[in-house]
C-alpha cells in the first residue's frame, strides 16, 4: 500500500512500472499518472508516495537500485499490517 499524502524517502534510485490499473505517483511536488505500461525513474532521496486512482486493484514492479538500506526502501513502501 502506499500513501501520497505520507511521502517517504530512502537512499538510491527507485524505477516503478505499471503492470495494471492507475496510480498516482508523486515525487517531490510533481504527480505522475501511470497507467498499464508507464514507468518513473526518479532519485529515492526525494519525498515520494503513491495511490490508486481507480476502484480496481494496482500491480506495480518496483525496483530499488541502493548500495545500503535495501530493506527499509521494501519496508517502508510495503504495509504488512
Amino acid at each position: 500500500s502506499g500513501n501520497i499524502e505520507q511521502p517517504i524517502t530512502h537512499g538510491g534510485e527507485e524505477f516503478v512500472f505499471c503492470l495494471e490499473g492507475e496510480v498516482a505517483y508523486k515525487v517531490g511536488e510533481r504527480v505522475y499518472a501511470l497507467e498499464v505500461g508507464c514507468s518513473l525513474l526518479f532519485n529515492a532521496a526525494l519525498p515520494h508516495g503513491f495511490s490508486n486512482r481507480s476502484e480496481k486493484p494496482v500491480l506495480l514492479l518496483m525496483v530499488f537500485n541502493t548500495a545500503e538500506g535495501g530493506y527499509l526502501a521494501r519496508r517502508l513502501h510495503i504495509n504488512n499490517d
